[in-house]
């Protein structure tokens, strides 16, 4: 009964001496003291952080996303052409599924033609 009674007077005089002296600042949740701890794996953003962090994800993005066009740009200049016989007098040459460039497929065709 003792030290319930010293734990409510503890309490109530912290709370009058807040109360006279506006420069004391205010108690921390124990969520707050833990998410500040070193030890705790986690930690309570600012909004300010969080909108920060978010703006890097996305710049990250934007960057993966740039590359990619890059890549699907260069592939472009490349394409699949189906199996097809191509005559070259008395020659015949099977191109199957292969990887040409457009300059290539237009000499063949040429040739062809």
């Amino acid at each position: 009964m003792g030290w319930s009674g010293q734990g409510v007077y503890n309490y109530y005089d912290k709370q009058h001496t807040i109360s006279l002296d506006p420069d004391v600042p205010p108690r921390q949740s124990i969520i707050d003291k833990i998410t500040k701890s070193k030890y705790f794996p986690m930690r309570k953003l600012s909004d300010g952080e969080y909108q920060g962090m978010l703006e890097e994800k996305l710049l990250r993005v934007n960057a993966d996303i740039a590359v990619l066009d890059d890549d699907l740009a260069a592939l472009k200049g490349k394409q699949v052409r189906p199996d097809e016989t191509v005559e070259h007098g008395v020659e015949e040459q099977k191109l199957s599924a292969k990887i040409i460039n457009d300059e290539e497929w237009k000499k063949l065709k040429r040739r062809e033609g």
